[in-house]
């Protein structure tokens, strides 16, 4: 195979690595939206403002019913500003008026600090349908992505992903069997509350602090958008490799016509070049009979 021919095949193999990996980082982008981003504040609360941004259930303002401001000692560290829950309740205590959107293609990253049995999860309104994402133990509505128990008078941070691969299609709970069908749509709010279920909610020590919602570095896949983006990316990669064979192909032909056109063009020429010098060797032999 000559020079030029190698250097066209292995500059096109390059250059299809390349337009691969470029396509399959687009497609990725594409496909998962917010990976690579850095994270951004969607919504975040240290009650150094009191409740202004909360509601209880039904939209009401929070009162002592829902939950009290603690500083101080009763809070994380020793230091800041907390709330107390006031007692037990179901379909949430506390509501925040901002809501957030969290997809499987932009999800969400949320973080709070709690003390006792608290139930946390999201709501379309106050509550509205809802589902419960970090509880003790795990809510037959089967929306539990994290286990939010602690040590009684432990003060414990619980942060996740919301919401997961592994729940692409989570349903809403209505404190009822869910239902197929009640997928989330739309914003959602943060929503708290000590359930009326549980054994441990007269105990009156639950407190939250320190709420954080943020759109997570990394996006995942539903099992949709996955299967798309893999046959995308193995379409890509396979015309990369149909290009090169195809140049290999067209390398190997033009190598072999090259060796054709050489063996005949030499095969005509050779004849010449004998005449040439036997004609040389004959004036060379008058030459020396003369001398």
């Amino acid at each position: 195979m000559s020079l030029p021919c190698y250097s066209r095949l292995l500059l096109l193999l390059v250059c299809s690595l390349l337009l691969g990996a470029v396509e399959g980082t687009q497609l990725l982008g594409t496909d998962e939206g917010t990976q690579g981003e850095p994270s951004r504040v969607l919504f975040e609360e240290h009650f150094t403002n009191g409740f202004v941004g909360w509601r209880g259930k039904d939209g009401v303002p929070v009162h002592a019913k829902n939950a009290t401001l603690m500083t101080g000692l009763a809070c994380p560290n020793g230091v800041g500003t907390c709330m107390k829950f006031g007692g037990c309740t179901w379909q949430g205590g506390v509501f925040s008026i901002t809501p957030v959107l969290c997809t499987l293609e932009q999800p969400c990253t949320v973080s709070f600090w709690h003390r006792g049995t608290v139930w946390q999860g999201f709501a379309d309104g106050f509550a509205g349908r809802h589902l419960w994402t970090a509880v003790p133990s795990p809510d037959k509505g089967g929306g539990q992505i994290v286990s939010s128990s602690t040590s009684p008078g432990v003060w414990k941070q619980t942060v996740y992903q919301f919401p997961t691969a592994a729940q692409p299609n989570f349903i809403w709970d209505n404190d009822k069997p869910a239902a197929p069908g009640l997928k989330i749509v739309g914003p959602v709010h943060f929503m708290a509350e000590v359930y009326g279920e549980d054994p441990n909610c007269k105990n009156k020590d639950a407190f939250l602090a320190d709420v954080r919602i943020t759109r997570s570095r990394v996006s995942q896949q539903s099992p949709e958008v996955a299967s798309v983006y893999n046959l995308k990316r193995k379409i890509s990669w396979r015309m990369c490799i149909t290009a090169a064979a195809v140049v290999a192909m067209v390398c190997i032909l033009l190598t072999r016509l090259d060796k054709h056109i050489l063996a005949k063009a030499r095969s005509e020429t050779e004849p010449l070049y004998a005449a040439r010098g036997h004609s040389v060797r004959s004036n060379l032999q008058q030459y020396h009979s003369y001398a």
